[in-house]
């Protein structure tokens, strides 16, 4: 009947509701890992600021050097470790999820958000030191850059974010039409 079939309708909409809040969990846990490397990064930049000035020892910039690449590890540990239901979310091996956030089989029921591999080595800051004036001069350069690369990356989960969300909305005024639907076809 009508009202069976909607009522079947109505239950693909609400799971498509869940599966999209699932989707906004699992990328605002992937964006609190992004936030806490960029917080590296501007550590890791800071030292390398103060390792490039004259005004330091060797023995200094050994010191600085030390918590430096204890820094790049703590990267790729933090990366390693980001995890959604096992899922990993930050080492490069899932470099996408795709989101069912509708009730059919189009393309247009899926939202597919892209994950980035936060190690060191991809942002191009493992080979990195500050022991020298001339390191951390070139260290500078490379952190730069893998900060431009993190925003990038940024930018694209808090849109996919927004997509979620909007998704949500949608469906959920959807399920409400739905439910009144079907409570007039039954009548």
């Amino acid at each position: 009947s009508t009202a069976e079939n909607m009522r079947a309708q109505r239950k693909g909409i609400q799971q498509a509701i869940r599966n999209a809040n699932d989707g906004v969990s699992i990328l605002n846990t992937t964006e609190a890992t992004y936030q806490s490397v960029s917080d590296t990064l501007v550590r890791m930049r800071e030292l390398s600021v103060q390792a490039a000035s004259d005004g330091l020892t060797n023995v200094e910039r050994d010191h600085l050097d030390a918590e430096f690449q204890a820094l790049i590890d703590e990267i790729d540990r933090m990366a390693n470790v980001a995890q959604f239901n096992d899922i990993q979310l930050a080492d490069g091996s899932v470099p996408t999820l795709t989101f069912q956030v509708g009730y059919r089989s189009t393309g247009d029921d899926q939202i597919t958000a892209t994950l980035n591999d936060l190690r060191s080595a991809a942002l191009g800051v493992n080979a990195e030191a500050i022991g020298t004036s001339a390191d951390a001069l070139d260290a500078l350069g490379a952190i730069d850059d893998a900060m431009e690369t993190l925003s990038e990356d940024r930018s694209g989960i808090g849109s996919t974010i927004n997509r979620l969300q909007a998704a949500i909305s949608n469906l959920m005024h959807t399920d409400t039409s739905y439910g009144e639907a079907v409570g007039n076809a039954r009548d």
